[in-house]
């Protein structure tokens, strides 16, 4: 639910969110060992259609390569708390 709200109510149009990919453990069951799944809810919180999440998952058929970013700094999970992070140029943060 606490995911759901920060879909609908994030901030002015200009900051609303699409959706969200949301992890959990408790929806779709997937993984070697069925012990997580992945949902996406939409721009107003709620399950996407099952037409969209179709399409999203023949798009994940598709990909044949992936990058990583290797060089991103650690960041402590285990402490609350803001991080940010900005390119080696300066011109992006995140």
């Amino acid at each position: 639910p606490a995911v759901s709200a920060v879909i609908r109510e994030r901030g002015p149009t200009w900051q609303k969110a699409f959706g969200a990919f949301i992890l959990t453990a408790s929806h779709n069951p997937g993984g070697p060992e069925e012990d997580f799944g992945i949902k996406y809810n939409c721009e107003n919180g709620g399950p996407a259609p099952e037409k969209l999440t179709n399409t999203i998952y023949d798009n994940t058929t598709t990909i044949k390569d992936y990058k990583m970013c290797t060089k991103f700094p650690v960041v402590d999970i285990t402490a609350a708390g803001n991080v940010t992070v900005k390119s080696a140029d300066g011109t992006t943060e995140v």
